[in-house]
């Protein structure tokens, strides 16, 4: 695979179907012709043939292209939706709004932004949390037990036993 980048076809130029598998692998690393032939046979791509039977997409073939492609990554949707969604769209509908963003990285933001909403002044001390803890749970210990010292020392202690 060569790390040239191939461009998408000036307006009136047509793309072989490699040439167009060559343009979208740098979104959609997992493309292949196959795939791309596969999505014609399903109905939802029709590029202009050649008399020697080639496929040549145009850019509005290499866009359709493309938005199957980034529906399918994205938004997990069916070619069955994916075709209904087209057919909306080439009407004149609508389109279907994104459930999530497809950038990734800083354009999202924080990844924890609650996160922030609690600013620490000061690190938690030890102490800090013997003396809060214990006083959000429900005390599971025997009323006569004295805080601060083992299980041992405690004479009220109830002993482990198995049986």
């Amino acid at each position: 695979m060569s790390d040239e980048v191939v461009t998408p076809p000036v307006s009136g130029r047509r793309l072989t179907i490699g040439a167009v598998c060559a343009a979208l692998r740098i979104d959609h690393p997992d493309i292949s012709i196959s795939k791309i032939r596969y999505l014609e046979e399903q109905g939802l791509l029709h590029p202009q043939r050649t008399r020697g039977g080639y496929r040549l997409f145009a850019q509005e073939d290499v866009e359709r292209l493309r938005t199957i492609l980034r529906l399918q990554r994205d938004e997990f949707l069916p070619l069955r939706v994916i075709r209904e969604e087209l057919e909306k769209a080439a009407e004149g509908a609508r389109q279907r709004p994104r459930r999530r963003p497809v950038s990734t990285g800083a354009a999202r933001g924080p990844r924890f932004p609650h996160a922030q909403l609690v600013p620490r002044t000061s690190p938690i001390s030890h102490e800090t949390i013997a003396t809060t803890i214990p006083a959000r749970i429900p005390a599971q210990r025997p009323a006569t037990w004295k805080p601060g010292t083992s299980a041992a020392a405690n004479t009220n202690a109830i002993p482990l036993t198995t049986k």
